[in-house]
């Protein structure tokens, strides 16, 4: 995942991950820790997880953006691993 040019300055990005399971239940939203780097890896997705669904949004002191779009990606044999990161934006 890639933050856009959107979180430059002093915005940190807030992005959060839902995992999905083979029978397409989505479990919580949960917040991953705040990454100013580009790009973003989440080495902690939950095993047997299939898919996972993620979104962001911009923070700034007390400030924040409303939740961009979720980005799914989904979890195909080999197919992940040549596949272009997920871009979102808040």
């Amino acid at each position: 995942m890639e933050w856009n040019e959107l979180f430059a300055g002093a915005w940190t990005p807030q992005p959060q991950r839902q995992p999905i399971d083979a029978a397409g239940d989505a479990g919580p939203w949960t917040a991953l820790a705040h990454n100013t780097g580009r790009p973003f890896t989440d080495d902690s997705v939950p095993s047997g997880t299939q898919q996972v669904a993620y979104q962001v949004r911009a923070a700034r002191g007390t400030r924040q953006s409303g939740w961009s779009e979720p980005g799914i990606l989904r979890f195909v044999a080999n197919a992940a691993a040549d596949a272009a990161p997920l871009r979102i934006a808040a």
